[in-house]
């Protein structure tokens, strides 16, 4: 059942690097939040320091500027800490993404205003392992890997369990 949470204190905008524009937008969306009284900061993805900081606890929620990718990255970046996210679509195609670059003024005036909830996704943990020992671990959005093409035409069977915690 969705979750609605309390109006966000300080939000990080977060932009793709490579998206021409993308940044200008995510400026224009940070100085949105402060001229109404929230903490925001700005960066792009690649920003070693910004994603510390989102690792540290440091925001409420991240407004992720890009595409479909962006939000793949974010939500890698975000769900280990419970940092809820909202999509603002620069990119070409938007399926993983709430709103296009002309909606969203009046999206986060709703979201000010308390009229939101928190979708929260399942997310799926794959852990590679031989011998006891750990050689790589991901994580996978539920909409990632059914969206996504394989990644080969090789198929095998693989042992697989779930750990619930």
């Amino acid at each position: 059942m969705p979750d609605t949470p309390s109006t966000p204190r300080c939000v990080v905008v977060a932009a793709h690097p490579r998206i021409p524009d993308a940044l200008t937008e995510a400026a224009t969306i940070s100085s949105f939040f402060k001229e109404h009284g929230l903490e925001s900061a700005v960066g792009t993805l690649d920003d070693a320091s910004l994603r510390k900081r989102v690792k540290d606890g440091e925001f409420d929620m991240l407004v992720a500027v890009g595409g479909d990718g962006t939000m793949l990255r974010v939500s890698h970046l975000c769900a280990p800490f419970n940092v809820p996210i909202l999509g603002i679509n620069m990119g070409r195609l938007g399926f993983l993404i709430q709103f296009g670059r002309e909606e969203w003024h009046s999206a986060l005036e709703q979201l000010l205003k308390g009229e939101y909830w928190i979708e929260n996704r399942m997310m799926i943990r794959a852990e590679h392992g031989r011998a006891g020992e750990a050689l790589g671990n991901w994580h996978a959005s539920t909409k990632q890997s059914s969206a996504a093409p394989p990644l080969s035409g090789r198929y095998g069977f693989l042992p697989a369990w779930m750990e619930c915690s």
